[in-house]
């Protein structure tokens, strides 16, 4: 999936249950109220300060006020909370402007464990539709900044300061004028632990209506799948994309980042750019777990003397997938008896996958001579058959 602009998606993390039971039948997102979102200033423990112009409200003052305040900022604030690309991070494989699908902690705390979905969305065509959703109420967007501590910048840490004596003579007109003009602060700034989130949001501020509850439809790009999903979500998810004519991918975590595998119903028929392999260890195959197979992962067998051939292989160890896999090594490798020790094991080097040539190796005193760029040497080095 490429993106011709790198923040012109958002990616909305949640469970594998909330996405099949709420979001998806009837494509819908909900922006709730504050009140239950994870981080806790922003909920009942906001750190308001309130500034007194009057000896009456010192002694009036009564310290339930800054639960007062807290919920009322919280609880008519309606947010829809998403995730985008980060900065200087793409992934490989040409899929640019969709890092936001690929971030581990994010999968671990919103989608499921890994076992959930992520739903990609069009920024752009998701900003008109909540504008519609908020009719004439408030409406506030845009990226979270992140601080460390002492960071702040005056006009955000403003957002903490509350005149007492305006807000005690009228509360509800004080805080949407507090909101108003300090939203921010209120809203869009969190401490930077936070900052891998990279989080962009929406919130409708309203004391009339909510939750809210956004249509889609239209704005629904790609839908993944985390790496830890079930079979039964994996069937279900797929159901959906087909009956709405939905993109489906799929997370491969590699050791050192992440792709996007499309979703492919035929086990032939997979990508393999969720598929890492070094080129600098002698062997006469690479064999591999791909992904977007009808059943799951794929067993791929990629062969350095046919350059790049594929068994079709599928998730179970079965006796088909055994005679399948036998009649592949068989066209390709000829006659296999497997009571022969493996002599011919190191006669090719995935290195030459690409060339697709044939490589024969160095003998010095019956035993093989490695190239100086190769990793990793033959374990064992058993007696190596050269034609």
């Amino acid at each position: 999936m490429n993106g011709n602009n790198h923040q012109a998606y958002v990616f909305h993390y949640t469970t594998a249950s909330t996405a099949l039971d709420f979001i998806l039948p009837y494509r819908t997102l909900r922006l709730s109220s504050l009140l239950g979102v994870n981080d806790p200033k922003e909920e009942l423990r906001r750190n308001f300060t309130f500034y007194a112009r009057h000896p009456a409200s010192v002694l009036n003052f009564s310290s339930d006020s800054f639960n007062e305040i807290s919920k009322d900022v919280a609880a008519h604030s309606y947010v829809l909370c998403s995730s985008i690309n980060q900065v200087g991070y793409e992934p490989l494989h040409g899929q640019s402007g969709m890092s936001g699908a690929l971030k581990p902690r994010m999968w671990a705390h919103y989608g499921g464990n890994h076992g959930g979905i992520c739903l990609v969305l069009n920024k752009e065509l998701l900003h008109a539709r909540i504008i519609e959703c908020a009719g004439d109420d408030n409406f506030y967007y845009g990226d979270v900044a992140y601080f460390g501590p002492g960071e702040l910048p005056p006009s955000i840490a403003a957002a903490a300061h509350v005149y007492l004596d305006d807000w005690k003579s009228d509360p509800h007109a004080y805080v949407d004028w507090h909101i108003e003009n300090f939203n921010r602060g209120l809203f869009f700034s969190k401490s930077k632990d936070w900052c891998q989130e990279s989080e962009y949001r929406w919130i409708i501020r309203s004391r009339k209506r909510g939750p809210f509850y956004v249509d889609i439809s239209d704005c629904i790009v790609t839908i993944v799948l985390g790496s830890r999903v079930t079979p039964e979500t994996t069937a279900a998810t797929r159901s959906i994309c087909e009956m709405h004519k939905i993109p489906l991918d799929f997370v491969n975590w590699l050791p050192d980042h992440g792709t996007l595998v499309a979703d492919s119903k035929d086990p032939s028929q997979f990508n393999l750019d969720g598929i890492s392999f070094s080129t600098n260890v002698p062997c006469l195959a690479v064999i591999a777990r791909g992904a977007g197979g009808v059943n799951g992962p794929l067993v791929v067998c990629i062969d350095a003397k046919g350059g790049g051939r594929i068994c079709p292989d599928g998730a179970q160890e079965d006796v088909d997938s055994r005679k399948n896999r036998l009649s592949w090594v068989t066209e390709v490798f000829g006659e296999v008896d497997e009571e022969v020790a493996p002599t011919k094991c190191a006669k090719f080097s995935a290195a030459r996958l690409s060339q697709q040539i044939p490589f024969k190796i160095t003998m010095v005193d019956g035993h093989p001579k490695f190239r100086d760029d190769e990793e990793m040497p033959l374990h064992g080095r058993p007696e190596i058959k050269v034609d």
